[in-house]
């Protein structure tokens, strides 16, 4: 098999030449799964969804020319396995806010495996049934990571302060919504 070289994969890419961006897709796919599978405490199937949408987001930069033969300063390979990274990271912060509303709602356990994704989908279901603003500011706040400020604009609050005493009332109501919903290991 021949193996092209970066700049011939970036054009590749740019021109949408189908053939040739499937074969950089499987050039990378194995290695940077076993990579990330040494490194993280994932399975292959979570690593795999990190592989696509870190190569369907090298493929936007490079349709957007933020990436190209000539800014690219390190290898294609090392650059994609750089964006899996940030998208890691990501998702680490992600969840960490979304643990830091679970630790909101009292005696919530995690050590189980399983049982804190099992919660996050029952705390989704219960924000997104509950009525405005508690939704809108909820969502905000922990799956869009918006500032206290960007929430305040959004839902047109007098200052931060009002939204921090609406996001209080709304953990409120969530902890009395969820009081028999969460799943705890005794």
């Amino acid at each position: 098999m021949i193996k092209i070289t970066d700049h011939e994969s970036i054009s590749a890419i740019r021109d949408k030449n189908g053939v040739l961006t499937t074969k950089v897709y499987n050039w990378y796919k194995k290695d940077f799964i076993y990579v990330f599978k040494q490194r993280l405490n994932k399975n292959e199937e979570e690593i795999f969804d990190i592989y696509q949408e870190a190569f369907l987001e090298l493929c936007n930069k490079i349709y957007t020319n933020k990436v190209s033969e000539t800014s690219l300063t390190s290898s294609l390979k090392t650059y994609l396995y750089g964006i899996g990274k940030m998208i890691v990271m990501a998702t680490n912060r992600k969840n960490q806010r979304v643990a830091s509303l679970l630790t909101d709602v009292p005696d919530i356990e995690d050590d189980e495996p399983g049982l804190g994704i099992e919660n996050e989908k029952i705390i989704q279901v219960a924000v997104n049934q509950m009525g405005e603003p508690c939704h809108t500011l909820l969502t905000l706040q922990y799956w869009e990571e918006k500032s206290g400020e960007e929430i305040a604009t959004a839902l047109n609050y007098k200052n931060v302060s009002t939204a921090k005493t609406q996001k209080y009332k709304c953990i409120q109501k969530l902890k009395k919504d969820l009081k028999d919903k969460i799943i705890y290991l005794n």
